[in-house]
């Protein structure tokens, strides 16, 4: 019983469209709702309420197969590599590997190798990091 005259009073103090939802509980079978109303960990508000409306798992599952899709979309750009290696600075590692590339021909392999090796920690096991195969991926995680 406590939970629900605290739930009547809190519900007193909620403004907007959450407290037009709280209002509505004209029925003993909807006071559950309204002590749970009262949890703090609950959103608030016009979250809330959205929460309650009929169609939210259906909008919600919508929701949730559309970041999947955006993820798997994403990660055919990844070409095998952990996510983590976007918050490199690709620019300056492709401008690096096109010095090296357009460098002398003597140790040019190596220039190359050093230019690549921020991607190391981030690259497919067995990968082969070189100027080639690596470049074209470079172009692609720029996109």
């Amino acid at each position: 019983m406590r939970d629900v005259l605290e739930g009547a009073a809190w519900s007193r103090t909620v403004p907007g469209a959450l407290r037009d939802v709280l209002d509505a509980v004209t029925h003993p079978t909807q006071l559950a709702t309204l002590a749970a109303a009262t949890d703090p960990r609950l959103p608030r508000d016009r979250e809330l309420v959205a929460l309650l409306e009929p169609s939210w798992p259906e909008t919600a599952e919508l929701a949730l197969v559309g970041c999947e899709n955006t993820i798997a979309s994403w990660a055919v750009h990844l070409h095998g590599f952990h996510a983590d290696v976007l918050a490199l600075d690709l620019r300056a590692v492709l401008s690096a590997l096109e010095g090296a590339t357009a460098s002398g021909v003597l140790g040019r392999s190596k220039r190359q190798a050093a230019a690549l090796e921020p991607l190391r920690p981030f690259a497919p096991a067995g990968a082969v990091l070189d100027a080639p195969t690596t470049g074209p991926v470079l172009q692609d995680l720029l996109k």
